[in-house]
This record gives C-alpha cells, sequence and structure tokens, in this order.
C-alpha cells in the first residue's frame, strides 16, 4: 500500500511515534506501531498508517526500503518494545545495553 501512495499522494516520511500503546484483548495482548506520513510535494497532505501484532510474535514489515527515514524508528521501537521488523537491514541495539 505505502509503495503506491508514493506518486499519488505521500512521497516522505515525517515522523513516526514509534509504538502507540499496548492493547489488552480478550485474546491476548497486542502492540501498536503508528507512522504518521507527510507529503511535501503534493499540498501537506499527510496519511496516518497503523499496524498492529500479537505481543507474543510481534512481527511487522519493515519500510526503510520506501522510507530510508524511518530506520532509527525501527530500530529504537525493536530495542525498546520488542517489534521485530521483518526486512529491516540492520536492527542493532541504539539505547538498550546487549
Amino acid at each position: 500500500m505505502l509503495r503506491n501512495l508514493g506518486s499519488v499522494a505521500v512521497r516522505g516520511m515525517a515522523a513516526s511515534s514509534i509504538v502507540e500503546g499496548l492493547i489488552l484483548r480478550k485474546d491476548g495482548r497486542e502492540l501498536h506501531d503508528d507512522y504518521h506520513l507527510l507529503s511535501i510535494t503534493h499540498g501537506s497532505r499527510r496519511v496516518r498508517v497503523e499496524l498492529s501484532c500479537p505481543d507474543g510474535d510481534a512481527h511487522i514489515p519493515s519500510i526503510v526500503s520506501i522510507y530510508p527515514a524511518a530506520d532509527w524508528h525501527e530500530r529504537e521501537t525493536w530495542d525498546m518494545f520488542g517489534i521485530e521488523f521483518d526486512g529491516h537491514p540492520s536492527l542493532t541495539r541504539i539505547l538498550m545495553p546487549d
């Protein structure tokens, strides 16, 4: 979906709020990751993408190949909350000790 938006609405990632929260559900806990995208070239259009994954198997596809600015945000989220970003080029610790 994000790749298709590239020529129409969103050309760059402005910010990411990383993990929005931990939601408790009857069938288990969920982690939520939130991306806020802003198009500078198309009149400041905004797109908000929220992804969720189960706490026990926290995997979300990486968007680094589309928006390189997400690299540090995904690494921080993995380091602090344990969400694995599938396809990320180098998930390495940046805040927490090994």
